[in-house]
């Protein structure tokens, strides 16, 4: 389509690419009014951003967007559905001790914000239930990380 999103957004499928690429879907080609998705936090102004999606919009070219779309969302949606079922396992796994506890604050503010904007603050809290120690809590470690680590290399 030459309408250069990934010039103007840093993080395409973050929350200003999504409402972008779904406005674009439904039918909208103002740049000016594109830009008006913009969040708060992009670094680009609204003018900065109306000027990388001067386009042509081949009808081509949005039918391939449209069905990426939905695509995207699929698997979205298969994710979220694998996100909830891990979630339901670790729950089977809390120790007694542990069950209605919330994991400790984390004193890496930093840090803390990063798990929640990512959505891995269920999974930390669930974790923690699950072997009573909050490994997030160091350097470097996500919970990402300590989800797919060998049960032998955490100890409690």
């Amino acid at each position: 389509m030459n309408v250069r999103v990934h010039r103007a957004v840093k993080d395409i499928d973050g929350m200003t690419g999504m409402a972008i690429l779904r406005a674009i879907v439904k039918g909208e080609r103002d740049p000016v009014s594109l830009a008006k998705f913009r969040q708060p936090r992009c670094k680009k102004s609204e003018k900065e951003m109306a000027d990388e999606w001067i386009g042509h919009g081949r009808e081509d070219h949005l039918f391939s967007l449209q069905e990426s779309l939905k695509m995207y969302d699929a698997v979205q949606a298969g994710v979220a559905d694998y996100d909830r079922e891990i979630l339901r396992k670790l729950a089977e796994m809390e120790r007694e001790d542990c069950r209605e506890q919330q994991a400790p604050k984390l004193k890496n503010a930093s840090k803390a914000r990063a798990i929640k904007t990512r959505g891995e603050e269920p999974l930390r809290q669930a974790l923690y239930r699950m072997s009573g120690v909050d490994v997030t809590a160091m350097d470097a470690i996500g919970a990402g990380t300590v989800q797919v680590a060998p049960a032998n290399t955490v100890q409690t």
